[in-house]
């Protein structure tokens, strides 16, 4: 049996790069506990220091292409600090999209140590309510009453005995998952008797040899139908000292009908690190055609903010990108990169 593990940095964690501690939950399934469930491999798809409605929705496609017996999905514990909230269109589009490649999705609902049990984070109700809805299993772990809290927890991450916690739990929920093929057969059926989340997540096709650091992107868009389309650019991108200020447009003709700046740059980026980056959040409001632009603003990142004190940052700024930028919407919408430098 395989396992696939979709969540944010919790479910990334494995050994301290440093300190070489398991700090993992699914570090401590793979060495202590996978021939006790029958397991072969378990594999990690995680978007730590993102959001589901970002990366996500991106890596869902390689747990699909694994093909998983189940996929244990942990979607609470993300960084709200960036990016979006996904939508319960989503959400759905996550259990269906596992569904129907026969991998059953388990819930796995994790609390804040040091803040919030799981009943009372934000988007709980909501993947509850699909779960039940689909029948689908749920495991929902509870740290009331552990004590000694600083020895097992740093912050929302874990440290070995909180990881040990951790896994102990998920043990005794996926133990009695004997036929999960089965379970997830079930579930579709249960699934279609709800509306069909329509989301479409489409990576746009470079340039031959495109450059591996730029300035500037343009992508045409069209859409075909009467009603509003809203829409999300998102591109893997190493982020650092070197992050931008970007100035986004949508045009339609000659015409601005949208445009925001984004500070690519955070308080974090004193160190180089991969994340995926909300590029543009907007609508496609008619029908019709559209381009959006985005190139280098004039502003400077507002370093006063680093977490990190630093003598000096560099005068050059631009954009790493490590993949295809992906865009995320409603209904399918025509899209293509004109330019890319």
């Amino acid at each position: 049996m395989k396992i696939g593990v979709l969540g944010a940095s919790v479910s990334h964690q494995t050994i301290h790069h440093v300190t070489k501690e398991i700090t993992g939950y699914v570090e401590v399934l793979r060495r202590n506990f996978a021939e006790q469930l029958g397991v072969t491999e378990i594999r990690q798809f995680t978007y730590e220091g993102n959001r589901l409605s970002d990366g996500g929705l991106i890596r869902l496609e390689e747990v699909v292409a694994y093909q998983p017996d189940i996929c244990l999905f942990e979607p609470l514990i993300e960084d709200g600090s960036r990016g979006k909230n996904s939508l319960l269109v989503e959400k759905r589009y996550v259990y269906m999209s596992l569904l129907e490649a026969n991998i059953l999705p388990v819930t796995l609902l994790l609390p804040e140590p040091f803040g919030r049990p799981a009943c009372n984070i934000p988007h709980y109700n909501q993947f509850i309510a699909i779960s039940r809805q689909y029948g689908l299993p749920i495991i929902e772990v509870d740290i009331a009453g552990l004590s000694d809290l600083e020895a097992k927890f740093r912050c929302v991450h874990t440290r070995f005995e909180g990881a040990m916690f951790y896994a102990q739990e998920i043990i005794k929920g996926l133990q009695c998952l004997t036929d999960p093929h089965r379970l997830a057969a079930e579930a579709l059926v249960r699934a279609l008797e709800w509306d069909r989340p329509e989301v479409v997540v489409s990576p746009l096709p470079l340039p031959s040899n495109p450059a591996k650091r730029i300035t500037k992107m343009k992508i045409s868009l069209r859409s075909d139908s009467p009603d509003p389309i809203p829409f999300r650019l998102v591109q893997r991108q190493n982020i650092g000292v070197f992050s931008p200020v970007l100035n986004l447009m949508l045009m339609r003709g000659n015409e601005p009908v949208w445009s925001e700046s984004l500070s690519v740059w955070d308080p974090f980026c004193h160190h180089t690190r991969l994340s995926y980056v909300l590029l543009a959040d907007t609508v496609l409001k008619q029908k019709g055609d559209y381009v959006l632009q985005l190139q280098l603003s004039k502003k400077i990142p507002d370093y006063s903010l680093c977490r990190r004190s630093r003598a000096n940052w560099p005068e050059k700024l631009y954009l790493e990108p490590t993949a295809a930028p992906v865009l995320i919407s409603y209904k399918p919408i025509s899209a293509s990169v004109t330019l890319y430098q």
